[in-house]
Parts: C-alpha cells; structure tokens; sequence
C-alpha cells in the first residue's frame, strides 16, 4: 500500500500556494483542505445559502459511499486507486435512490499544478470522489480508502459556523463567491475568500427594419446601447436598451416630385431572457419623438412597442402602438428589424 508520508510533505510545503483554481461548474465554491488526511474536498453550490446543509451532511454521505465500496468490491483491491461517480436516479420522484459507479484505476496518475517554475499543488495517485447532485457538485480527493473514513468521521458542521463569520457569506452575493479553507485537528482558519465579478455586458447594435405604420410602409435605420445583466450562472436574463429610430416615410412636393420625409424617435427599453439555451429576448418599451417632417404624425408624439423573437438572434417584429396629436389620437404600427 502506498504511503502518505510523501504526499503529506508536499501538501504541508504547499498550502500557501494554493490558489482556487477548480471547475465553477455552479457560482458559489468551497474548497476544504484537511492535511492530516492529504484530501482535499470541494463543494459546488448553486447558493450557498440554500444548500449549506450539503456540507453538514457530507461526512454522513462519505460514511455511506465507504460502506457501499466496502460491500461492492474485493478486499483485495481496496489499497488500488479508484474513482468513484455518483449520480441521482432520475427515474426516482422521491429522489432517495442514486447510481454509484466504481472504477479501479489502469494506471498511476500524479497531477501538478505550476506556475512558472515553482509546484503550486502536487496530487500523487489517489482514490477520486464526484458526487452529483441536483443542487450541487462535490469533489473529493484523498490518497486511500482510509482518508476516506477519516474524512467521513469529520464534523463539518463546524465549516457551516466558520463560514458564517466571514463578510463574504454574510450575505447572499449576486455573482457567486468562493472560499478556501484548511481544516487542521479542531482548528479551521480561512486561506482566502472572494467572489466572482459579475459577467454584465455592454452592446452596441447598428440595426436595419421595413415597418407599416398606418397605411404607409418605410425604412428604417436605428441603433441601439444596451446593458446586458446576468445571472450568477454568467446568463444574461435582463437587458436595459437606450436607441434611436430614423425613419423614412416618403411623400409628394407641391411640385409633385417624390420627396423624403424622416421622422426619428428615441427608445429606452427593458426586456427579459427566458431561455437557458440561445438567447430569447422579449421587450416592452417607450419612445418620443425628437424630430418630424412627416405627415404621419403632428404634434408631441409619443409610442410604445413590444420586441418579440421570431426565432432569430438577428430578426424580431416589433408591434407598436403610436400616440400623436399631443397623445390624443392613436396608429398602430408593426415593423421587422434586423440587427447587424
């Protein structure tokens, strides 16, 4: 059986350069560091908040997986490395059942982690843990079978205590944070905390559209500054929109000759996501008008539109409703625009 003697020296050298570098497959990441047993354990969280009781239940959840290895594989290979995947069963409303996965190790694999030239984390080879969750993801690695139980005997209750006096879990943060702690005897301090910046954007969209508004049709040309707000999973579900419409309705002189006449609005928009996948974006919106020499609209001029997605991150149709003559008599107008 392979010692710890190596791997507890390297780690003991090594915990001041450990950084967070790991999967933030969800916003909010605790990574748990215990010495004495050369593991290393990391919880991802959707919110901290709401799923900290993964935490307190972890050694009770380990005490389980260690049984169930105990019971699945030969005695004989308990001192070989596996990697070991939990999933729930999805076939399963009560969500009490999971699948376990157990897999012997063909090979020796060492993981390091550098910087430049110097060894910020050094992992021999060792039994690996992934347990998935609706809520959550925990990775767990340890060099053999009796970190684990070490691990399982734990009380991370004392982890939820800890974490409740720093600033960053004070209170829910709307990016995500993360903490690295080191979990030593009876003592736990905090390596490090932070939370993530949030994945807001800023869009610029020049912009292209042929609408109907009474009984005439025109071009239009318009852009738009948006502010893109995400969610903690780096989603942008909200979005906020400044712009400016000219648009071209056409006329006769008094000579008879065709003639251009523009009519430009200024926009201010707020508009919704509802899609995980391709942006869907559904806006409500207002907008005044700054500039006339149509004969569409006399007066103060007021309208309101709704921006719909038509299947197209570039193309929507766009309803709008217009009130003109000092707001006092209504049009209806629907365009199609184009984003570039």
């Amino acid at each position: 059986m392979k010692t710890m003697s190596a791997f507890l020296l390297g780690i003991t050298l090594l915990l001041p350069a450990f950084g967070f570098a790991q999967s933030r497959q969800y916003p909010d990441s605790i990574r748990v560091e215990l010495p004495e047993q050369g593991a290393i354990v990391t919880f991802e969280l959707r919110t901290y908040e709401k799923d900290k009781e993964i935490i307190s239940a972890f050694p009770a959840r380990m005490g389980e997986i260690i049984t169930q290895i105990n019971e699945s594989i030969p005695e004989s290979q308990w001192v070989d490395e596996h990697t070991v995947t939990v999933t729930p069963d999805k076939t399963d409303e009560d969500k009490k059942r999971s699948h376990i996965v157990i897999k012997r190790k063909n090979e020796d694999v060492t993981r390091l982690r550098v910087e430049d030239d110097t060894v910020l984390e050094l992992l021999p080879p060792g039994w690996e843990i992934k347990i998935h969750m609706e809520r959550a993801i925990v990775h767990a690695y340890v060099p053999d079978l009796a970190g684990l139980e070490a691990i399982s005997r734990k009380n991370f209750d004392a982890l939820i205590t800890h974490l409740a006096a720093e600033d960053e879990f004070a209170s829910e943060k709307r990016m995500g944070v993360f903490a690295r702690v080191v979990m030593r005897d009876d003592t736990i301090t905090t390596a490090g905390t932070g939370h993530l910046l949030p994945a807001d954007m800023i869009g610029l969209h020049p912009g292209a559209g042929v609408g109907l508004t009474g009984d005439q049709f025109y071009p239009e040309f318009n852009f738009t500054t948006a502010i893109y707000l995400a969610n903690r999973f780096h989603t942008s579900r909200q979005r906020i929109a400044v712009g400016y419409e000219l648009k071209l309705f056409s006329g006769r002189s008094e000579e008879n000759a065709f003639r251009s006449r523009p009519a430009s609005f200024v926009t201010l928009s707020y508009g919704v996501n509802f899609s995980d996948k391709r942006p869907r974006w559904t806006a409500v919106g207002v907008g005044y008008m700054v500039h006339n020499r149509s004969d569409m609209f006399r007066g103060k001029t007021l309208k309101v539109f709704l921006e719909t997605d038509i299947g197209s991150d570039k193309l929507n149709i766009v309803p709008e409703l217009y009130l003109t003559d000092d707001f006092k008599t209504s049009i209806f107008g629907i365009k199609l625009n184009y984003k570039f």
